[in-house]
């Protein structure tokens, strides 16, 4: 059976997932391995073995609980592919200005509310919502990041010459270290790095912030040779060269920190 929802309505009243959702997600929760990756992949609503978006919710989240990478590698792609299939609907390259930057930023947006789930950061509980009513969920955080855009005026620049990787590899020490903090006995020093760093990559551009947190934060490699593992540059749907270049700007302007490490 799944864990209930922990977020509250206004009016005090607990999250609760549609009845369907529940039976649905009882089902899925007893899958296991081959069959449960079958399930997952259809992409036929009419299929009667068809798991709904708000089920991929909620198994991506228990997965990632229970720290288990393999589930998650085959989980993320297929929700990311479904929401990917809406963005060419909704932000159409005909409507919007360099519309496939932006789908890239919401495709990143919604893939970083994994990242901080459950987290000190998850202070609004968003994932809650998108177990319940996926649809409606997504079409919010979809307006709220297009609206966003259009009143930053963002013009989506092309990105920089590419730094080597070796350039990296100091500042991916640093940082690993610095984040390694998280898993540490919480002292009053620790707590208070921890919160300037944290509060610090929350301020860096959309980009280099969700590389960061991804990648430093979470664990999520940069990109790999085995074409079914999760990699931060998967995950952002870029090469793994400009996710280098995000971690290289993104390393400049928290250095300051490095004196900490």
């Amino acid at each position: 059976m799944a864990q209930p929802l922990t977020k509250h309505h206004r009016n005090g009243k607990r999250y609760e997932r549609p009845p369907d959702i529940e039976r649905l997600l009882d089902l899925a929760l007893k899958l296991a391995g081959i069959e449960l990756k079958k399930r997952v992949a259809i992409p036929d609503r009419d299929d009667p073995g068809f798991l709904s978006s708000e089920c991929l919710v909620h198994l991506m989240r228990d997965a990632r609980k229970r720290k288990d990478q393999n589930t998650m590698d085959f989980i993320m792609p297929c929700l990311l592919s479904r929401c990917e299939e809406t963005l060419r609907t909704k932000v159409p390259d005909t409507k919007y200005k360099d519309a496939a930057n932006l789908r890239d930023e919401i495709l990143q947006e919604f893939a970083a509310l994994f990242a901080v789930d459950g987290t000190a950061q998850d202070k609004h509980q968003q994932l809650d919502f998108f177990e319940c009513k996926f649809n409606l969920a997504f079409a919010t955080f979809r307006r709220d990041a297009v609206s966003r855009e259009r009143t930053e005026g963002k013009l989506f620049p092309g990105m920089p010459a590419f730094v080597e990787q070796e350039d990296s590899v100091s500042d991916d020490a640093t940082f690993s270290k610095l984040a390694k903090v998280l898993g540490q006995p919480a002292t009053h020093e620790h707590r208070l790095l921890l919160a300037e760093l944290n509060h610090a990559i929350d301020t860096l551009p959309p980009d280099e912030r969700q590389a960061a947190v991804l990648h430093w934060r979470v664990g999520y490699e940069i990109e790999s040779e085995n074409p079914d593992k999760l990699t931060v540059a998967k995950l952002c749907n870029v090469t793994g060269k400009t996710i280098y270049n995000r971690l290289k700007r993104a390393a400049q302007k928290l250095s300051r920190f490095k004196e900490e490490a």
